[in-house]
């Protein structure tokens, strides 16, 4: 199952990255802040008795600022966009979206400042009539 238009749609033009929200990579001449973002893995869930299409997909969303502070602000918005966000995205149900845990990778070549975020996203398909 593919969680990576639903962490789009609830990020793009919510934050002060607008719409600058990428997916797996930036572009090499990106603006910021912007954000980028890939599907780690998708686990279809086993269930007793109906056979429920649940899958546990892992995300990771990665932050990027000029500044530490202007990193530290959008991964606090973009925390706000995703954690806990129940709803429905055409055919998919999202049960949940879970906060995992967030990390601040130095890169001393990099002139900019990261937050990368993992995430736990419980989805399910919507079920027809």
């Amino acid at each position: 199952m593919d969680a990576a238009p639903i962490v789009f749609s609830r990020i793009n033009g919510a934050t002060s990255a607008e719409n600058r929200v990428y997916p797996l990579y930036l572009p090499q001449d990106v603006s910021y802040p912007c954000v980028s973002y890939f599907q780690v893995s998708a686990t279809q869930v086993h269930t007793m008795g109906d056979g429920a299409d649940l899958w546990r997909v892992r995300m990771q969303v990665d932050v990027w600022g000029t500044t530490y502070a202007s990193a530290r602000t959008l991964a606090d918005e973009v925390r706000g966009k995703l954690h806990r966000w129940r709803g429905e995205q055409g055919n998919v149900r999202v049960i949940d979206i879970l906060f995992d845990d967030e990390d601040t990778p130095l890169d001393p070549d990099m002139m900019t400042y990261r937050v990368s975020q993992d995430w736990t996203l419980l989805l399910t398909t919507v079920q027809e009539g």
